[in-house]
């Protein structure tokens, strides 16, 4: 009995590479505002991340996570928009400066899921000092073929949002050290994910009520299809 407590107690204390993030440090978070005012503390968005890269030879909670992290590293990363928001995702590293940020959701409620079936995809990035003029479209393509080649893919789709640098304040974006692309609109996004990645309207609404959209995504082996046989 008591060897079976252990058993229960170790895995609810069990970290994993792709589920375990750093807590961000927020000074005077639950101060009184008269202190706050007189040290002149002002909140900045600010990114927390794993002090180093995670790949194969991890423990993973998501399997397909692992299976992309046999061709890709990443680290997880939390970015702290306000005091009481914050976004946690997986930062992977396409290679050549090109940097893909996802994380699970439910389209329905557009909060983080712990089901693997909703695959989005929240941020494509060219870093600052690391980009060597690599084709981020192309990178992101193989990105969703490999996830295509894995054997039992419990993802059923991969979302994506066309969201051009004129409609956001990316103030807490700057903390990811990406290099600005003012073409980069919603209008011309839109139209480059649909020639490229085959992207269609979805049903599910966004924050803003447009359509997120979903990419071209034929798994090999889809655990989805399994069940449906």
């Amino acid at each position: 009995m008591h060897d079976e407590y252990k058993t229960i107690n170790e895995k609810k204390q069990r970290t994993y590479a792709d589920t375990s993030f750093v807590e961000p440090i927020i000074p005077f978070r639950n101060a009184d505002p008269w202190l706050r005012k007189l040290v002149g503390f002002e909140f900045e968005p600010q990114k927390t991340e794993s002090d180093s890269r995670r790949a194969e030879g991890f423990e993973f909670k998501h399997d397909f996570n692992k299976w992309l992290a046999s061709k890709w590293s990443f680290r997880t990363q939390t970015l702290t928009i306000s005091e009481n928001y914050r976004v946690n995702a997986l930062d992977w590293d396409l290679e050549d400066g090109v940097h893909l940020v996802t994380q699970l959701i439910d389209p329905i409620t557009r909060e983080i899921s712990e089901q693997p079936k909703h695959l989005y995809l929240l941020f494509l990035y060219r870093k600052s000092g690391d980009w060597v003029d690599a084709n981020c479209i192309l990178k992101v393509k193989e990105f969703i073929k490999h996830l295509e080649l894995m054997p039992a893919c419990p993802i059923e789709t991969i979302l994506l949002r066309a969201t051009g640098m004129e409609e956001n304040n990316w103030e807490h974006m700057e903390k990811l050290s990406y290099l600005k692309e003012e073409k980069a609109t919603t209008e011309r996004l839109g139209r480059v994910y649909r020639y490229a990645w085959g992207c269609t309207d979805t049903s599910w609404l966004d924050l803003q009520g447009k359509p997120y959209l979903k990419a071209k995504f034929n798994p090999r082996d889809s655990i989805c299809l399994r069940s449906q046989h």
